[in-house]
C-alpha cells in the first residue's frame, strides 16, 4: 500500500514537472514567435500613407510649397511615389457603419515607399532644425499650424504601383479608403489580388492597392481625432479622365455583368466594409 501511494505521489509530481516546462516551452515559443513578428515588419518594405486636413485657406499657398520645396527636397531623400491634393469634390461615404471626422475629409494625401519602418523612422528624425538643409524648406513653409489632423498609416503593397507624374495633373484620382472587418482583412487582400484587380485592371487605370501591415498608425494636429471604427486598412487608388467615366465604371458594376458577378461571388464576405470612403484629388507631384 505504502507503495502505491509512494507511486502515486511521484506521478502527480512528474506530471507538475511536465505541465511546468510545457508551459514555459510554450510561452518560449509565443516569445520567439512575437520576436520574428516584430523582427519581419521592421525588415520589410512599407509604404506610408500620410493623411493632412489642412486649413481650407492655406491649400493653394501650401501645394505651391510642397511642388517647389518639399518635393525637390524629398526626392532626394526617400521614394516618394506620389502626393495629391484635392479637387474640392465631395467625397462619397457609405458602409455599415459611415463617420465623418467633425474635421472634415482629408484633403492632402501622399505616399512613400521604404526599405522598412526604421528608414522611415530615420527621415523623420532627420527634420530637425540642425538640418540645414530641410530648416531652409521649412522656413518658406506658409504656415506650420495649418495641419489641423496629421495620419500617417503603414501598408504593404498588394497590387500595381505607379508613379502619377506631372503628366497627370489634369485627371482625376480617386483615394478610397475602406476599414474593414479585422477578421476578413487577409481574405479580402487576397481575394482583391486573385479577383478585383486582375478584372479592374482591364476596366480602368488603376495607380496602386495598399492593405495594412498591422503597424500602429500615428495621429498628430491641432484636433487629431481617430474614428470610432478605427483606422481604415485597405486604400487603393485609380485615375480616371473625368468624373463621368468613373460613374461608368461604377455603374458596370451588376449583377447581370456576368464577368463582374463572378468576380463578387468569389468576396469572402461582402458585408464585412464597416467604412467606405471615396475622395477626389488631383496630382501634385
Amino acid at each position: 500500500m505504502n507503495r502505491i501511494r509512494l507511486f502515486n505521489r511521484l506521478s502527480f509530481f512528474f506530471i507538475l514537472v511536465f505541465l511546468s516546462c510545457a508551459t514555459q516551452t510554450n510561452s518560449g515559443v509565443q516569445k520567439v514567435e512575437s520576436e520574428l513578428t516584430v523582427k519581419r515588419i521592421d525588415t520589410e518594405e512599407i509604404y506610408e500613407i500620410r493623411d493632412y486636413t489642412m486649413e481650407p485657406e492655406i491649400l493653394d499657398d501650401y501645394f505651391h510649397w510642397v511642388k517647389n520645396h518639399f518635393i525637390p527636397f524629398a526626392e532626394t531623400k526617400i521614394d516618394l511615389i506620389s502626393f495629391w491634393g484635392s479637387t474640392g469634390s465631395d467625397a462619397v461615404v457609405s458602409g455599415s457603419n459611415p463617420f465623418v471626422s467633425p474635421n472634415g475629409q482629408h484633403n492632402v494625401t501622399w505616399v512613400a515607399k521604404y526599405k522598412n519602418k526604421k528608414e522611415r523612422d530615420l527621415f523623420y528624425s532627420s527634420l530637425v532644425d540642425t538640418n540645414q538643409e530641410w530648416a531652409k524648406v521649412w522656413d518658406a513653409h506658409p504656415n506650420p499650424k495649418a495641419y489641423i489632423h496629421s495620419n500617417s498609416r503603414f501598408f504593404k503593397s498588394v497590387g500595381t504601383i505607379k508613379k502619377p507624374g506631372n503628366q497627370d495633373t489634369n485627371s482625376i484620382f480617386e483615394i478610397r479608403d475602406y476599414t474593414m472587418e479585422p477578421t476578413v482583412l487577409e481574405d479580402y487582400l487576397i481575394w482583391a489580388k486573385n479577383y478585383f484587380i486582375p478584372f479592374a485592371k482591364n476596366k480602368i487605370d488603376i495607380i496602386s492597392f495598399w492593405g495594412s501591415k498591422g503597424i500602429n498608425s500615428e495621429v498628430s494636429g491641432s484636433n487629431p481625432i481617430t474614428s470610432p471604427n478605427g483606422q481604415p486598412n485597405v486604400t487603393w487608388v485609380a485615375k480616371y479622365r473625368n468624373k463621368e467615366e468613373r460613374g461608368a465604371f461604377y455603374a458596370s458594376l451588376v449583377d447581370k455583368n456576368e464577368e463582374w458577378a463572378k468576380v463578387w461571388a468569389a468576396h469572402p464576405n461582402p458585408k464585412a466594409y464597416i467604412h467606405n470612403n471615396s475622395r477626389f484629388f488631383k496630382s501634385v507631384k
